[in-house]
């Protein structure tokens, strides 16, 4: 009786120790970010991968604008996304590191072609476009780092865009203010041109009425 006991708890033993190893092989061959999440859960590579595309579009768009800016104000909005996506980008890296993702190390094809066309522009149509374009990137941005910081599947990526969402809403907010301040001044000196035209085209007729009356 003994020696069957001892035989029964030596293969109880042996199917725990199996199991644990079949366990421990499993979790060792899990992707660090599950991109196999449930339906309508945003997933983390995606997020990653997107926010790390667009980062470094907001680096290489905002050196255009500080160098290229018409406006002041247009260089300083640049200068800032440089310094600000700079550090986010660092850190995203570390974070893709420590969840096993591979991150893109060049724009999206969209972000590319719009740095074609900040090209061929300069001054007042220079500013408007890039703002346009900040101010669209800016609202996706935050949309996206919202809804991961509330349903991310990863505790490690979640809690990173709740870490980086302040900064996004204050660069919107930032975007909103320089766009607003950028169409009022381009139709400020629409208005001025036009009143200048306006006076140039009436004085040949206002001297020319002179010169009959006299």
């Amino acid at each position: 009786m003994t020696k069957r006991f001892l035989v029964q708890t030596g293969s109880v033993l042996t199917s725990i120790l199996l199991i644990v190893g079949i366990a421990a092989a499993a979790d060792q061959t899990q992707p660090a970010v599950d991109q196999t999440q449930p339906a309508g859960s945003p997933s983390a590579h995606h997020f990653l991968m997107e926010a790390a595309q667009g980062g470094l579009a907001e680096v290489t768009l905002g050196q255009m604008a500080a160098d290229k800016g018409g406006s002041e104000e247009v260089k300083e909005f640049g200068r800032r996304m440089v310094q600000d996506h700079s550090k986010t980008n660092d850190e995203l890296k570390t974070l893709a590191t420590t969840v096993g993702v591979s991150l893109s190390t060049e724009m999206s094809s969209e972000a590319k072609a719009f740095q074609q066309r900040l090209e061929n522009l300069s001054g007042a149509e220079f500013d408007r476009a890039y703002m346009d374009e900040m101010l669209e990137d800016h609202l996706k941005d935050v949309n996206a780092f919202e809804k991961q910081a509330v349903d991310g599947q990863n505790a490690q990526v979640k809690e990173w865009a709740k870490k980086t969402l302040p900064t996004l809403r204050e660069h919107l907010a930032l975007a909103q203010n320089t766009a607003k301040n950028v169409s009022a001044q381009n139709r400020t000196d629409r208005d001025a041109s036009g009143g200048m035209s306006a006076a140039a085209s009436d004085a040949p007729e206002r001297t020319g009425q002179s010169a009959s009356d006299e």
